[in-house]
């Protein structure tokens, strides 16, 4: 396996590192996702394995196709839709008959639930499965969208209104939810 010595910043969705840092070839091409290009930090552990900065718990992360996926979801919501950093609890503890599960991402708006968003790898189906465990995991936190992505498709579901539906676009930060259609 080629090793490349990377030293240079490069934007978007490639990697970003600091002088003398090495990682193997294959991680410098993440696969492209549905999201804009995003500037990310990475770093490779001691132990060779490549980590990603999460901007909002402020801590490295191993990078998994899923972290991939939600790092990105993240980043799209604050810098594209106009979300606050102090509004995101990720991978939020809670129970679901009697079984600790964690909950991908949630967005608080007004100190409420507004958004659980269920995050899956790039190479994993979004199906009834994924919408179950999220509905699940809403029942806990009554939250009015869900969001289910695998970065490559995306699904908005207005949980708020009977019956629910699906949507065209990521809810509005600033939106009055009452108003806040298709």
């Amino acid at each position: 396996m080629k090793i490349k010595k990377v030293g240079l910043k490069i934007v978007g969705q490639n990697l970003r590192l600091s002088e003398n840092k090495y990682l193997f070839v294959h991680y410098l091409k993440p696969p492209k996702l549905n999201f804009p290009k995003y500037s990310f930090r990475f770093r490779k552990s001691e132990t060779n394995q490549v980590l990603i900065f999460d901007k909002v718990r402020k801590k490295w992360l191993v990078l998994t196709p899923e972290e991939w996926v939600r790092q990105n979801i993240i980043l799209h919501l604050i810098e594209n839709m106009g979300y606050p950093e102090s509004v995101f609890k990720i991978e939020t503890g809670l129970y679901v008959n009697e079984n600790k599960r964690r909950s991908d991402v949630l967005v608080y708006k007004n100190s409420k639930p507004f958004i659980l968003v269920e995050c899956k790898s790039y190479n994993h189906e979004i199906n009834q499965n994924v919408l179950n465990q999220a509905i699940n995991y809403n029942l806990a936190y009554k939250c009015p969208y869900i969001i289910l992505t695998n970065g490559i498709i995306h699904s908005t579901i207005n949980v708020s209104e009977e019956p629910i539906h699906f949507m065209n676009r990521f809810p509005d930060y600033n939106c009055n939810i009452a108003s806040f259609n298709s």
